[in-house]
């Protein structure tokens, strides 16, 4: 399975995991970064855009397109991706509760209008161009909302209290996810990228909650 030169699938999970950190510090606009240590967060910021670029753009990869190298990697993408996003998710459901306001529901609510629209999309053959079919961009979205929605939802059922142990996971969930974006669609810069931002956002967040 080939992505070609724009990943949609993995924009769409940038969007929605930038969502909830949107929302956050729009509340708190004022929160001030604990962490002195002006390296680490410069390295951070690196990590986090490199991340964010390499996530849609297949910059340094072989035959300059998104794809996976056997059936085994793409096995692993599938089942991996959709479980670190929904525990990512769910995290910022139990922790910041209030800060999330109605997140779920605005997220399935534009999951069943996307799906009618799929699919009325779908019944009517509609295309942009010749070779395009809107709905090859509307069902991903939706699959991926419905993921998240069902990782919010069921958060509170299987998720440990908010703390410092949380707060420490959700640093690293989502380098978790950029790697395994990485690794299974050989992207080295993606690698890198993923890396740094693990080990420095990592930090960072300890030096803020410790």
């Amino acid at each position: 399975m080939r992505f070609g030169i724009f990943n949609i699938w993995q924009a769409i999970i940038v969007v929605i995991m930038l969502t909830p950190q949107i929302k956050y510090f729009l509340k708190h606009p004022h929160e001030v970064n604990q962490c002195t240590n002006r390296i680490m967060n410069i390295l951070e910021q690196i990590g986090r855009y490199g991340c964010i670029l390499f996530m849609v753009l297949p910059l340094g990869v072989r035959h300059g397109s998104f794809g996976f190298p056997s059936p085994e990697a793409f096995v692993v993408y599938l089942l991996g991706l959709p479980i670190l996003l929904a525990v990512y998710m769910g995290l910022w459901e139990v922790a910041f509760e209030e800060e999330m306001g109605k997140l779920l529901v605005t997220f399935f609510w534009i999951s069943v209008g996307l799906a009618a629209v799929g699919v009325g999309v779908a019944v009517a053959e509609i295309r942009v161009v010749p070779v395009f079919y809107p709905d090859e961009v509307i069902w991903p979205i939706v699959f991926i909302l419905l993921i998240v929605v069902a990782g919010m939802g069921l958060s509170k059922w299987f998720m440990p209290p908010p703390g410092r142990k949380m707060k420490m996971a959700m640093a690293i969930i989502p380098a978790l996810i950029f790697l395994l974006c990485g690794i299974t669609l050989v992207h080295p810069l993606l690698i890198v990228s993923a890396v740094l931002f693990g080990i420095a956002h990592t930090y960072v967040t300890w030096q803020n909650v410790k």
